[in-house]
């Protein structure tokens, strides 16, 4: 099966100006590369001018804020997961290079007779603090940051290709060693069956299963680490170093297992199933973690702790924009999240009480993310329906409430993830312009029928002024809602238009009628009846409807 971004085989790109060393057995670590690694993590992260002394981004000129640092939660990003770190060009040639001036036959080499060899080689990778939190199981800082996350996913990348074009290397060694000749690839090792592998693969073998054992040890810290709904930081980056270890296995493990299936050596046979247990078991601890998360969201949709402060004014609650977030990376991530959400509904082991799939989601089996996440919207839909009734007395913004919030959790669906299923976005979106017309029916039509009673009076050649209650309750209505904030723009441009078409639409509809009733009844010169505003007064009214809003 394959995994929800593949990572590139070592490309046979051009030479960078990395330099190169004639002594295979050298290990000091090559700066060069920590500086190119860095510069990749720091460009990918939204910072430039990278410095080799520093491991953090505050040494680098900043171009662009973390995405945690923006608004209250984290931004996802909505470019696709696999154009990220997998199949970065820049780590390939980097892994590629280190190939080519045999630096990792130096590092096997040295590593079962030099201590620290692996510590050099993870510094070079720029995660030294995954070695130094090996025994524990530590994340640097406490907490699984952009900055972390990134530099352990290049890391592995980096690590993944370049052990990966070390084995490609030595499977062209591999039959001359033998004294074969042969060039087909599979032949060779049938021929090399017979006897013990070269030397130098049982060695890489040793040092791949080390690295990578230790490596993983972050992912399986993070899997473990407690979790904690409101921080979105946590989702993503498992959600980011799962999708990187699952493609990680499948480029690396495939070739091996073909490998040792034909060769007799017991030792190569055990470090492939070392390894493979490896990555099976840290897998499956992620996911064990990344369904924790989605049932403690759905948890969080569906506590009536969640809504007990309500904003004023009917802005966006809290609540809402923390499952926002969480929904926006659920759908990014949706090539690992797809089959991590049916395998866990339909395993018989699963807890068979509230962890199940049925329990999370009601009565329905869900197989895909997007239904995954409309069922949640949903769910926070009726939440804040629910959360509204007990907090406004005042309808108009009850209503309000209703769309500021359910259009800030779709905003992101609709204005950047082309590819969600429009049936979905036209459900939602179609209760949202249910929500604004009865705000405007709640709030304005009580304006508009000012002109209704105001056209009977006429009727009746009344003396009262015309459109005095009409005015003064437009004036009212106005003040009232003037400051009532709609954040998103677009929504806040529709919400306007339905009001000027409702309230001007009327106005202008009755002054027609009005000069109509005095050209027949009372004449232009008869000073009989109230004067009428002249037909241009509406420009006013429309400059002063178009100030509602803004907050």
């Amino acid at each position: 099966m394959a995994g929800p971004g593949r990572l590139a085989s070592v490309s046979e790109c051009s030479e960078l100006d990395f330099p190169a060393y004639s002594d295979v057995d050298s290990v000091r670590p090559f700066s060069r590369y920590l500086d190119a690694i860095r510069c990749i993590s720091a460009s990918r992260s939204g910072w430039s001018g990278c410095s080799r002394s520093s491991s953090s981004p505050s040494a680098c000129t900043s171009s662009d804020h973390s995405p945690f640092a923006v608004d209250l939660l984290f931004e996802a990003e909505t470019a696709a997961v696999d154009d990220k770190v997998l199949g970065d060009p820049g780590l390939r040639e980097i892994a590629a290079q280190m190939v080519r001036d045999r630096h990792i036959h130096g590092l096997v080499m040295a590593f079962d007779r030099e201590p620290g060899v692996l510590g050099r080689w993870f510094s070079e990778l720029d995660v030294d603090w995954v070695v130094a939190g090996k025994d524990n199981g530590s994340i640097p800082d406490g907490s699984p940051d952009q900055w972390s996350v990134r530099r352990w996913t290049h890391a592995l990348a980096v690590m993944v290709q370049a052990l990966g074009g070390a084995q490609r290397y030595l499977r062209r060694e591999w039959p001359t060693t033998a004294g074969g000749g042969i060039e087909d690839i599979e032949d060779a090792l049938m021929k090399l069956s017979a006897t013990d592998e070269p030397a130098d693969g049982l060695l890489l073998a040793r040092f791949s299963q080390a690295s990578f054992s230790t490596m993983l040890g972050f992912a399986d810290a993070l899997a473990s680490a407690k979790n904690d709904v409101r921080a979105v930081e946590k989702i993503w980056a498992l959600l980011e170093v799962y999708t990187c270890v699952w493609d990680a296995a499948e480029t690396l493990m495939p070739p091996l297992q073909a490998e040792s299936r034909l060769l007799r050596n017991e030792d190569m046979k055990s470090l492939v199933r070392e390894m493979e247990d490896v990555f099976s078991r840290s897998m499956h601890k992620m996911r064990q973690a990344i369904w924790t998360m989605i049932r403690d969201v759905k948890a969080l949709i569906t506590s009536k702790e969640s809504w007990g402060a309500i904003p004023e004014n009917g802005q966006v609650h809290y609540t809402t924009r923390l499952v926002a977030e969480h929904l926006k990376l659920f759908w990014r991530y949706r090539s690992a999240l797809n089959p991590i959400i049916v395998l866990k509904q339909l395993s018989d082991s699963w807890d068979s009480n509230l962890s199940c799939g049925t329990a999370i989601f009601g009565r329905r089996t869900i197989y895909s993310t997007d239904q995954a996440i409309a069922y949640m919207i949903h769910q926070l839909q009726c939440q804040l329906e629910a959360a509204e009734s007990r907090s406004f007395s005042d309808p108009s913004l009850r209503y309000l409430f209703l769309a500021n919030n359910s259009d800030f959790v779709m905003q992101p669906f609709v204005d950047s993830f082309s590819d969600f299923p429009v049936r979905i976005i036209s459900n939602e979106m179609g209760k949202i312009d249910g929500y604004l017309e009865s705000y405007v029916s709640v709030s304005w039509e009580p304006v508009v029928s000012c002109l209704h009673d105001q056209f009977q009076t006429m009727l009746c050649f009344s003396k009262q002024p015309s459109l005095t209650t009409f005015m003064c309750e437009l004036q009212r209505i106005y003040n009232a809602h003037k400051l009532r904030r709609i954040p998103n723009l677009h929504l806040r441009v529709r919400l306007r238009k339905a009001i000027i078409g409702k309230v001007i639409g009327a106005y202008e509809g009755y002054l027609a009628d009005q000069y109509d009733v005095q050209d027949r009844y009372l004449g232009h010169d008869s000073g009989r009846g109230p004067p009428l505003p002249p037909r241009s007064s509406t420009s006013v009214m429309l400059d002063m409807l178009n100030e509602l809003f803004e907050g």
